[in-house]
């Protein structure tokens, strides 16, 4: 459906393209995974013709396959970048699913705390909002930014941001929602519309301050040009025109 064209298999590493079929559709590519057939057949605002030519595996020897379930993650990604990129971003979309396991722990975590443990009501709403919002971080870092992994002290201080950036928006979430309620809005449908607004405002400001996402993107801009490649020739199982 995004390739728009029969493609029986677009995981492949082992494929040959015209260098003006790449140098086409390069500007439109989503970057995003190590498999890059289907994101540049899929970024070809034009039908894209395939040849392809049917090979065999062996039975594997040696090494282990490197699909695990973050590359399945990233693919799916890719995917929904094609389908809905252009009106939400997929890494909000991972983001918001992130948020929805936080909750989670974090009624798990205060159930535990307050009604077994029999901790005071607001200490326990602390630690529970603690450990969704670390647990939150972690998943993000892995998941929603695995291109950008934070890791040694960076990791450290990315953590602080994300609580620093959370903690507001969880402010800013209350605030939205006793707003819309006063309105005359549901108390659901307030709840909701605060609960929005804040994921808005934590994915926001933690890709600005927690992953940079805009520094490293500068820092690509001024790479320096690299030297032009020759054109190769190769044994192939698919080329694209």
């Amino acid at each position: 459906m995004i390739c728009r064209c029969r493609l029986t298999d677009p995981m492949s590493g082992f494929f040959l393209l015209r260098r003006t079929f790449m140098e086409e559709v390069i500007p439109n590519t989503s970057a995003i995974g190590f498999k890059i057939l289907v994101d540049l057949i899929s970024s070809c605002h034009r039908p894209v013709v395939v040849r392809e030519v049917p090979y065999r595996f062996r039975q594997r020897r040696h090494g282990t396959s490197k699909l695990d379930t973050l590359v399945l993650v990233e693919y799916s990604q890719l995917v929904a970048d094609k389908l809905i990129g252009r009106w939400v971003p997929p890494r909000f979309v991972l983001f918001g699913a992130v948020g929805v396991a936080g909750a989670v722990l974090y009624l798990t975590v205060l159930a535990l705390l307050y009604r077994e443990l029999r901790i005071d009501f607001r200490l326990s709403l602390v630690l529970a909002t603690i450990a969704a919002m670390t647990s939150n971080f972690a998943l993000n870092n892995i998941i929603t930014y695995r291109d950008l992994r934070l890791k040694g002290a960076a990791l450290f201080k990315g953590l602080l941001t994300f609580y620093a950036a959370c903690s507001v928006g969880a402010v800013v979430s209350v605030r939205v929602s006793e707003l819309v309620q006063m309105g005359g809005v549901h108390w659901l449908f307030a709840g909701a519309a605060g609960i929005l607004i804040a994921s808005v405002w934590n994915y926001s400001m933690t890709q600005f301050f927690t992953w940079r996402i805009h520094r490293k993107a500068q820092k690509k801009r001024h790479l320096p040009a690299t030297q032009e490649l020759p054109a190769c020739s190769a044994s192939t199982t698919k080329t694209a025109r």
